[in-house]
C-alpha cells in the first residue's frame, strides 16, 4: 500500500477553517484505489494520512480529482507551510488488532515515528522487527493497528505508524529498545535518528473507502529492502 503523509502548519486562528475544510474530503470514498484517510493535530501542525492501493491509483486521483476537492475545501488560505512525503508499506511488518478492541473504544491517537537506519543496520533492524517490535506490540493494551513503511525515495528512512485508543500508553521504538531486545550490543547502532510525534485523531476527518480491498491487494509479495 501507498501512504501519503501531509504535515500542515496552521496558525491558531485558522485551525477552525482548516478542520471544516478537511471534512469535505469525504469525496475520496468512492475513488478507485482509495483505502482510507485519517488525521488530526499535534500542537499547531495538522497531519493527514491517506492510504492508497498503489501509486497508479493515487496518480489518477491527482490528475482528475484532487484540485476540485481542494478548491471546494478552501484550505489553502489557512496553511502557512506544508510538507508531503510518500511511503510504501511493508506487508510483513503490520499488525491489526481492531477486532480485539472493545466496541465502545475508538482509536484516538496516532503515534508517528520517523527513523533513519544507521549504515549497515538493515539485518539488525529486520531482527528487531521480527523478535522485538511485533511481539512487543502484539500484547500492547489499546493498540488498533501498526505498520512499518519505507520512504519511496530515501534509502534507509522508515516510518512506524500506529493507532491507539485514547486511554492507551503508546509503545514506541525507543521503549522497545530497552533491555530485552536480543541484540543489546548493537542497540546504539540501529538508528541514526529517531523522532516521535503523537497526533490527536479528529474523528470527522476519517474517510473510509466504500469498496472493499481487492483480494489481490491482500496478498502482496514481500517488499524488497536495502
Amino acid at each position: 500500500m501507498l501512504l501519503k503523509a501531509i504535515r500542515c502548519q496552521i496558525s491558531p486562528e485558522e485551525r477552525k477553517m482548516f478542520a471544516e475544510g478537511q471534512q469535505l474530503w469525504t469525496a475520496l470514498a468512492d475513488l478507485p484505489g482509495f483505502i482510507s484517510q485519517q488525521g488530526g493535530w499535534n500542537d499547531n501542525d495538522a497531519w493527514v494520512f491517506g492510504w492508497w492501493q498503489n501509486w497508479q491509483h493515487y496518480s489518477a486521483f491527482m490528475a482528475e480529482h484532487h484540485d476540485p476537492i481542494y478548491a471546494l475545501a478552501q484550505q489553502a488560505a489557512s496553511i502557512q507551510k506544508s510538507d508531503i512525503s510518500f511511503w510504501q508499506s511493508l506487508p510483513s511488518a503490520k499488525l491489526d488488532r481492531t477486532r480485539n478492541l472493545c466496541t465502545e473504544g475508538q482509536a484516538q491517537v496516532i503515534l508517528l515515528e520517523m527513523l533513519q537506519l544507521a549504515p549497515g543496520a538493515w539485518a539488525d533492524f529486520d531482527d528487531f522487527l521480527k523478535w522485538r517490535w511485533r511481539p512487543g506490540l502484539a500484547g500492547a493494551a489499546g493498540l488498533a493497528t501498526a505498520q512499518i513503511c519505507q520512504h519511496r525515495k530515501l534509502p534507509g528512512k522508515y516510518m512506524a505508524w500506529s493507532r491507539w485508543l485514547a486511554s492507551a500508553d503508546p509503545v514506541g521504538m525507543g521503549r522497545l529498545l530497552q533491555p530485552g531486545f536480543k541484540l543489546p550490543h548493537r542497540r546504539t547502532q540501529l538508528f541514526k535518528s529517531l523522532a516521535q510525534s503523537k497526533i490527536r485523531v479528529e474523528s470527522d476527518w476519517q474517510v473510509e473507502a466504500t469498496q472493499p480491498l481487492p483480494d489481490a491487494q491482500k496478498s502482496i509479495p514481500p517488499f524488497e529492502l536495502e
